[in-house]
């Protein structure tokens, strides 16, 4: 996890601007590579590579980052549910309200199928967000609801049937409550990291240098070099 977050941390300078969970995933991961550089040159009581030691002693590893983090980043690199206790709440109403709309959609298409206006074998399906269901377009004016799509080919449009709309309204108001929760959380985790960003260039500076050094020998066994 040799990732070189420089530039990424120092857009997070000015307030108000913040990582994506990729971008925690990933600086996360390399600050536990700092973490276990220097856990590993200096795990000993005798220091066996005493240089390296000497360079990366005083590292700050920062593990207040890692654990605010982690807290609200899966081993994914997507925020957790629990992130929050809104993001939670928020999550879980979606989840519900998804399930009664997939529910609502598949009594309706059973009836349909029953009455011959939809093939047996489709099932509800997204379009521009929306859960619809997909019918022959010559059956159109026997559904009532909105028409989101249609297929390539013409032989498939996607309709939303009256029914559910209010309840796809709610989902669309809580993915973007969800947005909102989620562009607050990873500010709040932006204004926590700040004050660390001079700290964290300088032991990037020191990451950069052991992969350096480690390029360095690998290209020495590779090559069977010796001490000039």
């Amino acid at each position: 996890s040799y990732y070189d977050m420089r530039n990424t941390i120092k857009r997070i300078r000015v307030e108000g601007l913040y990582l994506d969970e990729h971008e925690l995933f990933e600086l996360v991961r390399s600050i536990e590579t700092i973490q276990n550089i220097v856990k590993f040159f200096s795990k000993n009581e005798e220091i066996i590579y005493p240089y390296l030691h000497k360079i990366t002693k005083d590292t700050n590893c920062f593990p207040d980052i890692t654990k605010r983090i982690n807290n609200i980043i899966n081993k994914f690199g997507r925020l957790k549910d629990n992130a929050s206790p809104k993001l939670l709440d928020i999550r879980k109403e979606i989840s519900s309200t998804q399930g009664r709309i997939s529910g609502m959609l598949n009594s309706i298409l059973k009836s349909l199928q029953f009455e011959g206006l939809a093939e047996t074998d489709i099932t509800p399906t997204y379009r521009d967000g929306r859960l619809v269901i997909p019918i022959n377009p010559s059956h159109k004016r026997k559904i009532k609801g909105i028409i989101h799509d249609e297929s390539a080919s013409g032989k498939t449009i996607y309709i939303e049937p009256e029914s559910v709309v209010e309840t796809n309204n709610r989902i669309y108001e809580l993915q973007n409550e969800e947005k909102r929760e989620i562009v607050k959380i990873l500010t709040d985790t932006a204004n926590f990291i700040r004050p660390y960003i001079n700290d964290l260039l300088a032991s990037y500076n020191i990451l950069g240098l052991i992969d350096f050094i480690r390029a360095k020998a690998l290209f020495a066994l590779r090559t069977e070099s010796v001490i000039p």
